[in-house]
């Protein structure tokens, strides 16, 4: 009978010193995707010598699309001296989950904003706001003002 106990403790603190050590490092991934998401969202200053017309892209704003479509998030995280812009596009509110670069041209931020449609998004510095703008292949129109939020 003890051998069948010894046998069962030594199984019941290995499963548990397992599981112990998955929550350990669950929570250390955890911890670091915080850490590096903390970092992601961090908007850094534009590049020394970049285009005031690029560099005045950078913060994180909002705007309301029309037709029902609703409130939209845009984060310029960076903006280098060739004008190429980290950006994340969130429908929802919250913090973004994946970045991509885009290039600014002439003032002018446009890139693939609805993969499943093809549909884009271009955007123009008007002032204070960002004047918005998206087509889709299939004739699909939709308008924006973004204003700065950070």
């Amino acid at each position: 009978m003890k051998a069948k106990s010894r046998a069962f403790l030594v199984r019941f603190f290995g499963v548990i010193s397992i599981s112990a050590g998955i929550a350990f490092a669950q929570e250390k991934a955890t911890a670091q995707s915080q850490t590096e998401q903390k970092a992601a969202e961090t908007i850094t200053p534009p590049a020394a010598d970049a285009p005031e017309s690029c560099a005045s892209f950078r913060g994180k704003w909002t705007g309301i699309w029309g037709y029902g479509i609703g409130q939209a998030s845009l984060w310029v995280t960076s903006v280098d001296a060739n004008c190429v812009a980290k950006i994340a596009y969130i429908g929802n509110p919250g913090a973004p989950t994946s970045y991509e670069t885009v290039e600014i041209k002439n003032g002018i931020l446009e890139w693939v904003c609805n993969r499943f449609s093809g549909g884009v998004c271009v955007l123009s510095r008007h002032g204070h706001e960002l004047w918005a703008r998206y087509a889709n292949p299939v004739g699909g129109i939709n308008d924006a003002v973004f204003k700065k939020i950070e």
